[in-house]
């Protein structure tokens, strides 16, 4: 049983919200219904990956877990919001709009089944192999920003 997560019978006791999408060009996490209007960094739109994940969405807050992630409404790029700015935008460089975004959490290495290795800068990246930056295009430092959790569709 994963504590904060399941209940007694197994069951998820946390809203979640599915349809997100790893980007198998930039190593992203991004939303992935809105495929037209998502921007890679590495160009054109993100392209999906094999999986689709599911991240709580405005949950109380869990031991273990990371909130203030939110999901840009113009690039369609998850990025954390917990800082005083908002980071920049995959789409014009400006700064990300949270507009309509729900608070979305994840745990630090807990619930199964799940992928670990994933990262952060300010946005949630695939620690396993090539990612690259949204902000100056350069390749993710290894190891950066803890070991993650995210539960797969």
């Amino acid at each position: 049983m994963d504590a904060g997560c399941r209940g007694p019978l197994g069951i998820c006791l946390l809203q979640v919200h599915g349809g997100w999408k790893w980007c198998d060009k930039c190593q992203a996490l991004w939303f992935g219904p809105n495929q037209t209007t998502s921007v890679c960094p590495v160009g054109g739109s993100h392209h999906k990956g094999t999986s689709e994940y599911r991240l709580s969405v405005s949950n109380p807050v869990i031991a273990g877990w990371q909130n203030h992630w939110r999901c840009c409404r113009k690039c369609q790029g998850l990025f954390f919001a917990g800082h005083a700015t908002m980071g920049v935008c995959r789409k014009d460089k400006g700064p990300h709009d949270p507009s309509g975004s729900g608070d979305y959490s994840y745990p630090s290495r807990c619930c199964h089944p799940a992928q670990n290795n994933w990262r952060h800068s300010e946005s949630l990246f695939f620690n396993g192999l090539a990612s690259v930056c949204p902000v100056d295009l350069a390749p993710h430092l290894p190891g950066n920003g803890g070991d993650y959790s995210l539960a797969r569709s």
